[in-house]
Formats: C-alpha cells, structure tokens, sequence
C-alpha cells in the first residue's frame, strides 16, 4: 500500500530530498482536474527553498518504488516500466554533479503487477543461490 511506503529520500546532507509521489496534474478552464493527463512523476527537491525539478515523469508505462542515496550527489531509483501488459523492472541512476542519468532494464519481466521491487529482487537472489 502506498500508504506505508516512505515518499521522501533525503541525500546524506539533507541539502536535497526526492519526492518518488509527485503529480503534474493538468486543469481545464473551469480548474477541473483533467484525470488523464494527470501523472505521477520524480522530483528532486531543494530542502531550503522547495524548488523541485522533475526527473522522471509516468503516464501509465511505469512507476518508481524506492531509492538509495549512494552519496551526496549520486541516487537510484527503482522501480518498473510497463510495456506490452509486462512489468519490467528498472533502475534509473542520477548524478548531480555531472547532470547525468541512466537507466538500466532487467531482461526478467512479469507478466502481473509484483508485489514489489525489493521482494521480487530477493526472490531472484534466493532462486539463484540454490
């Protein structure tokens, strides 16, 4: 449940947090929200001043579960694109200080939305050590 999953990974110096639940959300002129151009997407945002700017953005082909700072200007993402009705897991890698990313696809897909990306990642490890 989304409820219980933590939406905010802060860097090691709390100068920056990513926020993996943001929405760009559209309105029409009446101030409606337009539901099918709303989208979640990851934002990086500035403790001091919350300005954010947004890295990575979803429609309905994929969604990010959890990150891990590896150090002050360096994360990853993980998460799932989804593709041909299969769910693929991802790693999208930022670097900050060279203004880089780079995503990496597994070559495993499922064919049901996992249950998550750690849990499926164990159940992988687990499977090859036997």
């Amino acid at each position: 449940s989304l409820f219980f999953k933590n939406p905010f990974y802060y860097s090691p110096d709390s100068i920056y947090f990513i926020d993996l639940y943001a929405y760009n959300i559209s309105y029409d002129q009446d101030s409606n929200i337009i539901p099918a151009n709303s989208e979640i997407c990851i934002q990086l945002i500035k403790t001091a001043d919350l300005s954010a700017a947004t890295l990575q953005t979803f429609l309905k082909n994929g969604y990010a579960e959890t990150a891990i700072w590896r150090g002050k200007y360096l994360f990853e993402v993980f998460g799932f694109k989804i593709a041909d009705n299969k769910y693929i897991p991802t790693i999208w890698k930022y670097d900050l200080d060279k203004k880089t990313s780079k995503e990496f696809i597994s070559k495993k897909t499922f064919k049901k939305r996992p249950e998550y990306y750690n849990a499926e990642r164990r159940s992988e490890t687990s499977k090859n050590k036997k």
